[in-house]
């Protein structure tokens, strides 16, 4: 069926920026398909969201975090938590579900190429900070 003037559409795509040709012009990569393409113009890049850039930081609780990452549905974030084993680990990806405050987030893991398991959990205790909305927020 073919699209029409009035019709409500979205797009969405997650990417990896593969090369940055001018402030308004990306090539980017399609993490489910792998193929690539470009993003134009300045306006559409710049609503664009980023799981690495922030411009601030705050601090905030543990349960203040734990409430901003389930938050997150349909946003790119990178996560730092420990691990059961004490190993610090960083993810960016996306949030797939979430257990209630302070349990645990189920999470895509974006840098695992396509076609490998890439569900994790982020525990939300131990997440040490989180970048979301060009904020970074750490734990007090």
């Amino acid at each position: 069926m073919a699209k029409k003037v009035g019709d409500l559409v979205a797009v969405t795509f997650w990417t990896k920026v593969d090369r940055v040709e001018s402030s308004d012009k990306l090539l980017v990569e399609d993490l489910d398909s792998g193929n690539k393409f470009h993003i134009q113009g300045k306006d559409l890049i710049d609503k664009t969201l980023s799981a690495d850039e922030f411009s601030k930081i705050e601090k905030v609780t543990k349960t203040e975090m734990a409430e901003k990452l389930v938050s997150l549905y349909g946003k790119p974030f990178t996560v730092q938590f420990k691990k059961e084993n004490g190993e610090i680990r960083t993810l960016r990806g996306k949030l797939v579900s979430s257990e209630p405050l302070l349990g645990r987030s189920y999470v895509e893991d974006l840098d695992i190429p396509m076609g490998q398991y890439r569900f994790r959990q982020a525990d939300h205790r131990t997440i040490l900070w989180l970048i979301c909305d060009n904020v970074k927020y750490v734990v007090k």
